[in-house]
C-alpha cells in the first residue's frame, strides 16, 4: 500500500488504563490497517485512583502509540472524587456512589473533538469506550441506547457523517474480556483497576471484586496477585 492509498481513519480510545480499556487497546492495534492512526486520551478528573493514569501512559509506550492527558475540574457528585466512603459490592442502590455524573459524556465529547482536530469530514473516525457487559445494570452513560444517542448527536453536533462510537467490550462478561486480554497478549501486570489510590490494590472495591471474579473464572493467574 504506497502513501497516496493509505487509510484516512482515526481511532481515538478513551483510556484508563484498566483490565478493560487495555483490552480494547489492544484490539485496535490489532484490528489497526496501515496508515490508520490511533490517539489514546486519559482523564485526570480529581479520581482518588489516579494511580491508573501512571498504567495508561506505561501501556500507551508498551503499544506505541500516541498517549494524551486531559486534565479536568474536579468531577464531583462521586465516591471516586470525594471523601465519601467507596461502596462494597454489597451496598447498591440505584445509582452506585463511584458513578460520576455527566463523566462518560464529557469523555466521549473531548475525545471527539480531539478526532475532528486529526480528520477531514471525508475521514472514518471512531471514538472507542471499553463499557462492558458488567456496567449495563448500574451506569447509565455505559449502556447501549447512551452509546447510539451519543454517537448520533456527535455526528450532528461535529458534522463528521463517518464518526462511529465503539465499544467492543459491552457485551463481553470480565471472565470473558481476561480470556482475550491473554489471547492479545495484554500486559496485564501493567494494569490497574482498584478504586482506591494505594500501592496495592484493595481487594475490596467493586472493581477489584469484579476483576479478581473475571480472572477466577476464566482459571488465570493475575500477576497483581503475585
Amino acid at each position: 500500500m504506497n502513501a497516496e492509498e493509505k487509510s484516512g481513519k482515526k481511532i481515538v480510545v478513551l483510556f484508563s488504563g484498566g483490565l478493560d480499556s487495555s483490552t480494547m487497546l489492544a484490539q485496535a492495534v490489532q484490528e489497526r490497517e496501515e496508515g490508520e492512526e490511533i490517539i489514546v486520551i486519559s482523564f485526570l478528573y480529581g479520581q482518588k485512583h489516579k494511580k491508573e493514569l501512571e498504567s495508561a501512559k506505561a501501556i500507551s509506550k508498551h503499544y506505541e502509540v500516541e498517549h494524551k492527558l486531559v486534565q479536568l475540574p474536579q468531577l464531583e457528585g462521586s465516591s471516586l472524587t470525594s471523601e465519601e466512603e467507596i461502596e462494597s459490592k454489597t451496598e447498591k442502590e440505584a445509582l452506585p456512589s463511584t458513578f460520576v455524573p455527566g463523566r462518560n459524556i464529557l469523555f466521549l465529547a473531548l475525545g471527539a473533538a480531539q478526532g475532528f482536530m486529526r480528520s477531514t469530514r471525508e475521514e472514518k473516525l471512531e471514538i472507542w469506550i471499553g463499557a462492558t457487559a458488567a456496567d449495563q445494570e448500574g451506569y447509565p452513560d455505559c449502556r447501549i441506547a447512551f452509546m447510539e444517542k451519543m454517537e448520533e448527536a456527535l455526528k450532528d453536533g461535529l458534522d463528521r457523517p463517518l464518526l462511529k462510537v465503539k465499544s467492543p467490550l459491552v457485551k463481553l462478561t470480565k471472565k470473558e474480556i481476561v480470556l482475550e486480554a491473554v489471547k492479545l497478549g495484554v500486559p496485564l501486570e501493567l494494569t490497574w483497576t482498584c478504586y482506591e489510590g494505594g500501592e496495592k490494590p484493595c481487594g475490596e472495591c467493586d472493581s477489584c471484586f469484579f476483576r479478581e471474579e473475571g480472572f477466577r473464572e476464566a482459571g488465570v493467574k493475575d500477576p497483581l496477585k503475585e
